[in-house]
């Protein structure tokens, strides 16, 4: 049997949530390595120059959690809420009901 729209809607919601957490997942241990990288670094070489780029980086990567992936167009969702919507994550003045995007 072919499947209904909302069916397809359905799955499309259940596709597009998924990844997203995966890819916050991903850019969270991203950002903790590389701030493990930066701290080692300055500790031993005694150095902060050479660990500039790391911080660097480390600052983009921060921005991007909190910016590109917080999108509350695609983060709102009742399966993943209390860990997607927990202070460290997301604040809770962005978090916009989209019905289009919300579990039942």
């Amino acid at each position: 049997t072919s499947w209904s729209f909302e069916q397809w809607l359905r799955l499309c919601r259940r596709v597009v949530v998924d990844v997203v957490v995966v890819l916050r997942l991903l850019m969270l241990f991203l950002w903790l390595l590389l701030l493990f990288v930066a701290v080692t670094n300055i500790l031993l070489t005694k150095s902060p120059f050479i660990a500039l780029g790391a911080v660097m980086i480390d600052s983009v990567m921060t921005l991007t959690l909190h910016v590109v992936l917080q999108n509350p167009c695609l983060l709102y969702c009742n399966r993943f809420h209390t860990w997607i919507r927990s202070d460290f994550f997301f604040n809770e003045r962005m978090a916009i009901e989209i019905p289009l995007l919300r579990f039942q």
